[in-house]
């Protein structure tokens, strides 16, 4: 059951990703052709296209968490292998992951209150700003999932560690 509830929630993260990024591409051209077709824009267009941009950023955290594709500085886990300390080093370094994902929830979740509490609106699209801000908490909670689920694979003895291409 957790397998089908963590592939269901594989599928709502990409597919939000998917629907901002064309919702946003759609939203840019139709902003470029009013411009430049008719001399005339759509004043939320670009504050649109940036929040939705936020949302996918913060979601994919959680997309690039479970895919092995965050940044990281890998030469010592890679010198030491499938070893017991390789093991200890990608542990440490997933748990370090943990605590700055649960940062960006406890930190987020308070910018998220105050923007609440003090009623801020967006300029042009005018919808309260915590609606946008409220992507921190969440991308945190996704990427503090996904590298909670790794650490707990390694732990195991049974996690394979997603080898990311990487582009020359």
């Amino acid at each position: 059951m957790l397998r089908a509830l963590d592939a269901a929630l594989s599928r709502v993260e990409e597919f939000v990703i998917s629907v901002l990024l064309i919702a946003a591409s759609f939203v840019l051209f139709a902003n470029v052709v009013a411009r430049y077709g008719f001399n005339d824009s759509f004043p939320w267009a670009e504050e649109m296209t940036r929040y939705a941009i936020v949302w996918m950023v913060f979601v994919g955290g959680g997309v690039a968490a479970r895919k092995g594709a965050h940044i990281g500085v890998d030469v010592l886990a890679r010198l030491l292998g499938e070893s017991r300390a390789g093991k200890i080093v990608m542990v440490g370094v997933d748990l370090l992951c943990v605590a700055a994902s649960v940062f960006l929830v406890v930190f987020g979740w308070e910018l998220v209150s105050q923007a609440r509490e003090f009623g801020q609106m967006t300029p042009a699209l005018q919808i309260p700003l915590w609606t946008v801000q409220l992507a921190i908490p969440v991308g945190g909670a996704l990427m503090g999932l996904r590298f909670s689920q790794r650490v707990l694979g390694e732990l195991r003895n049974n996690a394979k560690r997603p080898e990311v291409e990487i582009l020359s």
